[in-house]
């Protein structure tokens, strides 16, 4: 059944195939992917995906971690070829080391630094963005650059077409797929390192050079907040319109064995919605994306249907509760309904929010493997006991001292992941530190407003005759004596004159909220990572990345949160 290559790694029969499906959901879902991804470097399984599909957030994380694994194991290949390590220890060294590159960029909130502040984090782009040559797809697509992708082409994704067991490219990398859509004729567009016959223009691998971060920032581009991206004359967008978990595609490349980690949010029961347009419309997008889910299962069960001796699939969702599965080891149930409503933008996460989505992601997927794929179980090595995993420190902790544990404690990570629903980083900081981020908010933001309002309106004519009619007298061009008329009658003034007083009182106070809510992120950033750093170390008694998953073998039945549920 199992044979070994050169480097001492145990190896599939050639005649296997296994994919892996990686949902949208923005960095909430690249998250718990990463702890299905550890979960699996874990059982020497990961080095043996033969392909993955990946949509939108799920996109973001697999171009990472695949181009990072295989660069990483070519710098350790001397490493391998003298036997010093076995290749599945280097492998969760690396993971170990992307993992903590990718939070550190989580930790520069992208989506701050390319939508919001983009006028000082990407000043010429930003500029650009004001007309049709650029749009915030590009400024978002800036940021993957920076702190994923390097500029790296598509080109660059691992090039592993055939799995020879005794060729050194077994060591590197699966076949990556990320789904787009397009907008012109509804289609899937799926795009690797193999060219996309659709584009004449990637004929050869060699001629397939178009950016990565273009194709990932397509992949999760979604739409309403993001412009579609021009590729080659489509129009593109998050592949989750047509399929969020990326399983259509997957089954395209006929895998034996299919592993699903879906992150993506699923249709809750209401016993009541208003008739307003946006409460409609946003439920109806709501039915359809869970429409297609339900369609995606069926397909899925339909395929194993075919030739249940041959074909089998492990499915992880974010709602999944292992609370019945005896002596497995879960995340709480009370943590779930949070963890299933977090926020899905492309923002900073907290220690918390990380690690409690990272260990969701690994014990559900390992608690799948075990229950539903037989065939799988039986390329484990021997020596692997599935029942004992690792366990992050932030639940580790109760496991080690239950006598020390405390109902405040669960409450305090029950309540950062509730809160961790809301999308505005302001906003949840203040629901997190009232009474640190509050003083902040006054002080650097509401005082400063205030002064500058009421000392404003002492110099009104000054900053009317400097600032307001030279800016109004611009948009005169651009707007007839008739439409001025009609603006100010339905604002109620008097006169165009003063209706230039009242914006000029407007422009002025804009530019300075906008100035200093930056000046108050920068510093609510500091302050909150600082508090959440120290909030992490009081809950799990070890500092972030100066621990790793320790060794947790079996569920401790005699632990507080055995016995409350």
């Amino acid at each position: 059944m199992m044979q070994q290559n050169d480097y001492g790694m145990r190896a599939f029969k050639t005649d296997s195939k296994i994919g892996l499906t990686l949902s949208g959901g923005g960095f909430r879902a690249s998250i718990f992917h990463l702890g299905v991804i550890r979960r699996l470097e874990e059982l020497g399984l990961m080095k043996n995906i033969s392909v993955i599909s990946a949509v939108s957030g799920g996109s973001i994380i697999a171009a990472y971690y695949v181009i990072e694994m295989e660069r990483r194991l070519r710098e350790n290949l001397s490493d391998l070829a003298d036997n010093k390590k076995d290749i599945d220890q280097i492998r969760l060294e690396i993971f170990e080391q992307i993992a903590e590159d990718f939070f550190k960029a989580l930790d520069h909130n992208l989506r701050c630094r390319a939508l919001i502040f983009s006028p000082f984090y990407h000043p010429l782009r930003w500029l650009k963005s004001l007309w049709p040559v650029c749009s915030r797809s590009d400024l978002m697509q800036a940021e993957y650059d920076k702190w994923f992708y390097r500029n790296n082409s598509i080109d660059q994704l691992p090039s592993v077409t055939q799995r020879k067991i005794n060729d050194t490219s077994f060591v590197f990398g699966p076949k990556l797929i990320l789904n787009t859509t397009s907008l012109l004729d509804g289609s899937k567009v799926p795009f690797s390192r193999v060219p996309v016959s659709r584009f004449s223009e990637f004929g050869k691998v060699n001629k397939n050079t178009y950016k990565l971060s273009r194709i990932v920032g397509a992949s999760s581009c979604v739409p309403g907040l993001f412009p579609p991206v021009p590729v080659k004359g489509d129009k593109l967008v998050d592949g989750g319109v047509s399929d969020n978990q990326g399983v259509e595609i997957m089954l395209e490349e006929q895998p034996d064995i299919i592993l699903v980690s879906d992150a993506s949010g699923q249709m809750e029961v209401i016993h009541s919605i208003k008739d307003h347009v946006v409460a409609v419309i946003s439920r109806t997008m709501s039915i359809l994306q869970f429409q297609v889910r339900e369609k995606i299962i069926n397909i899925l069960k339909g395929w194993r249907e075919v030739d249940k001796n041959a074909r089998e699939f492990a499915f992880a969702h974010l709602f999944l509760n292992l609370k019945d599965r005896s002596n497995t080891p879960r995340v709480s149930s009370e943590f779930i309904q949070a963890l299933g409503r977090i926020r899905t933008d492309l923002d900073q996460f907290s220690l918390i929010e990380r690690e409690s989505l990272m260990y969701h992601g690994y014990t559900l997927m390992n608690a799948q493997i075990i229950k539903h794929c037989t065939k799988l179980k039986e390329y484990i090595s021997k020596e692997t006991d599935l029942q004992q995993t690792t366990c992050p420190p932030l639940f580790l902790y109760e496991k080690k001292h239950p006598q020390k544990s405390a109902l405040h404690r669960r409450e305090r990570i029950k309540k950062v992941l509730v809160i961790g629903k809301q999308k505005l980083f302001t906003l949840r900081s203040l629901k997190k530190y009232p009474w640190k981020i509050g003083p902040i908010v006054f002080f650097v933001w509401f005082l400063p407003l205030l002064y500058l309002y009421l000392s404003g309106m002492g110099h009104i004519d000054w900053l009317q005759d400097h600032i307001g009619e030279p800016f109004l007298d611009y948009l005169k061009g651009f707007c007839p004596q008739w439409i001025r008329l009609i603006i100010t009658k339905i604002l109620g003034l008097e006169d165009w004159s003063m209706f230039t007083r009242v914006a000029t009182i407007a422009l002025c106070l804009g530019l300075a909220i906008y100035l200093l809510s930056f000046v108050m992120y920068l510093l609510i950033r500091k302050v909150v990572s600082a508090l959440d750093a120290k909030e992490y170390e009081r809950l799990s008694g070890g500092t972030p990345f100066t621990l790793h998953w320790q060794i947790f073998s079996g569920y401790n039945k005699d632990s507080q949160e055995d016995q409350k549920e």
